[in-house]
């Protein structure tokens, strides 16, 4: 019997004696309920998507991860590299070869910090200067 039980992201520990309780009751989690520890490698703001990795050396694996999939204080979806994260895996519904990280939070369940708001290096605005060409009558 698999048994699907919905709950927020908690310690490994915890994770750990959950599995053993149902493994003695004679029932088995499916693996994407076990809460994963790992860090953002990359995230782009813009596009609102970047990759967790966890483990390490030869273990490591990395999913990709969507803004709708954090866990964030404010209004503000994103999320600065290096931030040390927990997350659930499953299976990623366009491609299901590769994993998605979701319900990706601080350690111990807590929300993500708001990251700061960066002001946009692209477009037209503010930059100046210079012949942009064009007809010279």
């Amino acid at each position: 019997v698999t048994v699907s039980v919905l709950y927020w992201s908690v310690s490994k520990q915890t994770a750990a004696m959950f599995r053993n309780t149902l493994s003695r009751l004679g029932l088995h989690a499916t693996p994407a309920l076990l809460v994963q520890t790992g860090k953002i490698v990359s995230f782009n703001r813009q596009k609102g998507f970047g990759f967790v990795e966890e483990g390490e050396g030869d273990a490591k694996k990395s999913h990709f991860v969507h803004y709708t999939a954090l866990n964030v204080e404010g209004g503000y979806k994103a999320v600065d590299v290096g931030t040390v994260v927990e997350f659930d895996v499953a299976p990623d519904e366009r491609n299901p070869d590769r994993t998605r990280a979701v319900n990706v939070c601080a350690p111990g369940g807590q929300p993500l910090p708001t990251p700061e708001r960066r002001e946009s290096t692209g477009g037209f605005r503010g930059r100046g200067g210079g012949d942009r060409g064009g007809f010279r009558g």
